[in-house]
Order: structure tokens, then sequence, then C-alpha cells
């Protein structure tokens, strides 16, 4: 956790480099409880997290 933190922080820091339409940070949370019981045996449920980072490069 304290890797991602680095990481988030430098990102931030290094985004002033460039034009704020070029970096695109996202974090995305959801809570997963499938309502039909084939999907709950196979999947289960629960919380499911993840992030994504994406830079544009210009042509």
């Amino acid at each position: 956790m304290k890797k991602l933190i680095i990481i988030i922080v430098i990102l931030i820091f290094l985004s002033g480099l460039a034009n704020a339409t070029d970096i695109i940070i996202e974090l995305k949370t959801h809570y997963l409880h499938p309502s039909e019981e084939a999907f709950r045996d196979i999947y289960g449920g629960g919380m499911m997290y993840g992030g994504e980072v994406s830079m544009e490069f210009p042509r």
C-alpha cells in the first residue's frame, strides 16, 4: 500500500510537466452481489477495486 501511495504522489507531481488533458488517473471500486445462484456459486461476491493511469502522447 505504501508503494501505491508513493506512485500516486509521483504521478501527481509529474502531471505538472504535461498538459492537464494528457494524464488521466482513475480509481474504481464496486461491490459485486450476483442475483442469480449460478453466478454466486462461481464468482461469489465482495468488494472489487482497481486503478488505471493513462497518458496520451502527441503524434
